[in-house]
């Protein structure tokens, strides 16, 4: 992460200054069988 608070600045092709946007995280188990 490059928030410069432990590390260089984010360079700005890979900065996000939008105020608002969509964030989804789809999580699926992965099972293994015995």
């Amino acid at each position: 992460m490059g928030s410069n608070s432990c590390g260089p600045e984010l360079l700005e092709q890979y900065r996000l200054d939008e105020q608002e946007f969509e964030f989804e995280l789809r999580i699926q188990p992965i099972l293994k069988k015995m």
